[in-house]
């Protein structure tokens, strides 16, 4: 999936002054972040502090396009459970990030979610 100008626009648009830090060194690229910058939103983002998502970082980017457009876990995972992490709710996105929820992904943490199989339909495209 390649991205072009006007998606790039658009992706700045909407999600630029939230998840990158400086804008001129562009959209981090990663499998992750070209397959969900094709997903439609589900959600808008739930973030506990104003600050939690600025970073240039892939994984962060990454959690923060999970979380809008993942879909929310039946329980918390242990560490959303104790409220760890930039956003209130613990959101999956099947398939992706070694089945950890976008929280524990951004934080980098050890999610007990990647030792379960989550009952989720895929998230498709479009």
């Amino acid at each position: 999936m390649s991205c072009t100008a006007d998606s790039d626009l658009s992706f700045m648009e909407q999600y630029g002054a939230l998840v990158l830090r400086d804008a001129n060194r562009g959209i981090p690229a990663s499998p992750d972040i070209a397959y969900l910058r094709e997903v439609k939103d589900l959600r808008p983002l739930d973030f506990r502090g104003p600050e939690a998502a600025v970073s240039n970082s892939i994984y962060r980017v990454e959690s923060v396009l999970g979380q809008a457009k993942g879909q929310v876990a039946p329980e918390a995972c242990t560490n959303c459970a104790e409220n760890r992490g930039p956003y209130l709710s613990c959101v999956l996105v099947p398939g992706r990030f070694g089945g950890s929820c976008c929280n524990c992904h951004y934080l980098r943490a050890n999610c007990s979610f990647m030792r379960k199989s989550i009952p989720f339909s895929v998230v498709s495209a479009h």
